[in-house]
């Protein structure tokens, strides 16, 4: 296995010497994404647009995103194709959809790796520069995933190995595919299949359908490869500088097998007008409009009797007696937290009550 990685090291440094011997073109699916970034104030995306056509001029490279990573090719490759394409084609101009569309049918074309592309290019770059243009660039790629909107019953299938690709690699007809699943945050969810053991552990999703929802992106044969909670939130108190309406739509922490989906589910996000979290994890702060800050949420539910409670990312505190769900505690809250990974109260934040004691005064 390490020989094999050398070799496909090996192979890969040569291709980049031959990038640098190359006058730069991006193919047009490529150039209009690099603009987009460029327009929102993107340096990479600015400084590689600054490229086309420029360097040597013995050979040229017509970049385009396949898959994950870049691909190109060479004057020779293309000469093996049509020796007279490059005449036709005409220096310095820029590349149409109908001959983008052409060079693609082209079979020997090279891939590399977006970051190490990029850094051939214009030299060192600060890796959090460069992992935020990476994931950028790629969740611009047109790939047919589906982005809608789920609620009531359907939330918890999503929340199913079933419902994911199977494994890092496997079979769709004859094609191999290698998703690297094992390793995301989608499937090293905390409540994945926990409804196995907790059949009620997402009542309070399911059961609230005016104020949850499940954002889910599908893969082309239907697979889930990223979710988000959607909730219907009542502004408590929240930064002037966003501006944000009495209620609104949030999106909550979003769960991927691949970091470029983040942007993309974030993307539709904002389309649609809603707010985001920042970022995963604890971090506490959101976004509304490209304008960062903070805000004191609540949730209404309803009040019933839930037998089982999914580990919450944001909303953490459960006011019992008023029916919220909240992000704050305040000096008034009196109801326990959900921040439990075994499907219980949580025992991070707030006081729990004794199971029986909760149930009773919903049943009476």
């Amino acid at each position: 296995m390490r020989k094999i990685k050398g070799f496909e090291s090996f192979n890969e440094s040569v291709m980049l010497q031959m990038i640098n011997e190359t006058a730069l073109y991006f193919l047009p699916e490529m150039r209009k994404a690099l603009t987009v970034l460029s327009k929102e104030g993107n340096d990479i995306a600015d400084r590689l647009l600054l490229k086309v056509g420029v360097d040597t001029m013995k050979d040229i490279t017509l970049v385009d995103l396949e898959d994950d990573k870049l691909s190109f090719m060479t004057k020779g490759a293309i000469d093996s194709h049509n020796p007279e394409f490059l005449d036709k084609l005409g220096m310095g101009r820029e590349i149409s959809d109908g001959t983008g569309a052409t060079i693609k049918k082209f079979h020997n074309r090279n891939k590399i790796k977006i970051g190490k592309f990029v850094t051939s290019i214009l030299g060192p770059i600060p890796n959090k520069e460069l992992e935020d243009f990476v994931n950028k660039i790629k969740s611009s790629k047109e790939r047919g995933y589906e982005i809608k909107v789920v609620e009531g019953k359907e939330i918890s299938k999503y929340y199913k190995t079933e419902a994911l690709i199977p494994d890092d690699s496997y079979n769709i007809g004859n094609i191999r595919i290698d998703s690297g699943i094992s390793s995301s945050n989608l499937y090293r969810s905390c409540m994945r299949d926990m409804e196995k053991t907790k059949p009620n552990i997402f009542d309070i999703y399911t059961n609230n359908p005016e104020s949850c929802k499940l954002v889910i992106m599908l893969d082309n044969y239907g697979k889930l490869v990223s979710r988000a909670l959607l909730w219907k939130i009542n502004m408590v108190f929240g930064d002037y500088k966003l501006n944000l309406p009495d209620t609104f739509w949030f999106m909550d922490r979003v769960y991927s097998t691949k970091d470029w989906m983040d942007e993309s589910m974030h993307k539709w996000a904002n389309k649609k007008g809603y707010v985001c979290k920042k970022g995963n994890w604890s971090n506490l702060n959101i976004i509304f409009n490209g304008i960062e800050g903070r805000c004191d949420m609540e949730i209404d539910v309803k009040k019933i009797g839930y037998k089982g409670f999914p580990y919450m990312d944001t909303f953490i505190y459960y006011d019992v007696k008023n029916g919220k769900l909240r992000n704050f505690d305040g000096g008034d809250f009196k109801g326990f937290g959900l921040q439990s990974t075994a499907g219980n109260y949580g025992t991070t934040t707030g006081t729990g009550p004794v199971l029986r004691n909760y149930i009773r005064r919903f049943t009476k």
